[in-house]
C-alpha cells in the first residue's frame, strides 16, 4: 500500500509539473495586444533616451566632450529615430495580431543593440 501511494504521488507530481511548462501557451489575444501596446508606449516615450546615453558613452570612451556631442549625438539619433517610429507603429497597430515581432531589429528593449558579431545574410 505504501509503494502504491508513493508511486501515485510521484506520478501526480510529474503530471502537475508538466502542466506548468505549457502555462504561457494559453494566453489570449487581448494580453498579446496589451503587451504590444505597452512595448509601443515604452519605445515612443523613451526612444529619445538613446541620444544622451550615446553622448555619454562616446564621451566616456573617447575622453573628448566635443566628439561625444557630435558623434554621440548622431549615433544616438540613429538609434532613437527607429525606436520612436517603431513605438508609434506598435501603438497604432496594437489590435492587429503578430505580437511577438518588433519592427526594429534588434528590439532595443529586449536585445542588445551593440552586438559585436554581425549575423550572416540569409535569403
Amino acid at each position: 500500500m505504501k509503494k502504491l501511494f508513493c508511486a501515485a504521488l510521484i506520478i501526480s507530481l510529474v503530471l502537475s509539473l508538466t502542466g506548468l511548462s505549457y502555462a504561457d501557451s494559453g494566453r489570449d489575444m487581448a494580453s498579446g495586444a496589451i503587451d504590444k501596446a505597452g512595448r509601443g508606449l515604452k519605445n515612443l516615450c523613451l526612444g529619445w533616451t538613446d541620444i544622451p546615453l550615446s553622448i555619454y558613452n562616446v564621451t566616456n570612451d573617447s575622453k573628448n566632450a566635443a566628439l561625444g556631442l557630435t558623434v554621440g549625438f548622431w549615433d544616438g539619433f540613429k538609434k532613437a529615430f527607429p525606436r520612436t517610429i517603431s513605438g508609434a507603429v506598435d501603438l497604432a497597430t496594437f489590435p492587429i495580431p503578430d505580437y511577438k515581432k518588433s519592427p526594429v531589429k534588434p528590439d532595443p528593449l529586449t536585445e542588445s543593440a551593440t552586438t559585436g558579431a554581425s549575423a550572416p545574410a540569409t535569403k
